[in-house]
């Protein structure tokens, strides 16, 4: 079930679109037969319009002038830019494990992609090597979104308990 939860993670961290959404409320469904009492963002995000949703995304994570508020990229947080060696010794981490990285337009290091790699690995390595990061990011995302707040909260309190 750890692919799963991580999986759904990655997709709260990932830009908004109609299959999105299908696909959050999918994976709910199955997450819930595990605990049944979580905060189904599915539901939340409803509350917004899509178009809102990915002007959230984008001004946040993506581009706003005259800075990005909150660049997603753990090589960010670590070095101070982007694309930086941390990018690269993601991408080496990834290929050591046999996991062939493409996302079209996406670094390596982008925290959407490393939540999916753990879902596919359950790499416990790579977990505390997110949560050695995140922190810096969700600091971030707090001080910027109400919307993408209450996401890295959540995600950020999930981390917890996986050890």
């Amino acid at each position: 079930m750890k692919n799963l939860w991580f999986k759904y993670y990655s997709l709260l961290l990932s830009y908004p679109s109609k299959d999105w959404l299908y696909e959050l409320e999918n994976i709910e469904r199955y997450l819930e037969k595990e605990k049944n009492d979580f905060f189904k963002f599915s539901q939340f995000f409803k509350n917004f319009s899509l178009q809102e949703l990915q002007e959230e995304y984008t001004n946040l994570f993506i581009s706003s002038f005259p800075t990005l508020p909150c660049p997603p990229y753990e090589a960010y947080y670590r070095e101070g830019l982007l694309l930086g060696e941390t990018s690269q010794e993601v991408l080496d981490y990834y290929e050591k494990t046999g996991f062939q990285f493409f996302k079209e337009g996406e670094a390596p290091d982008h925290i959407a992609v490393e939540l999916e790699f753990c879902a596919l690995t359950e790499d416990l390595t790579f977990i505390k090597r997110i949560k050695n990061w995140f922190n810096d990011l969700k600091e971030c995302v707090e001080k910027s979104s109400q919307i993408y707040s209450k996401i890295v909260k959540f995600i950020s309190e999930e981390l917890k308990k996986w050890e």
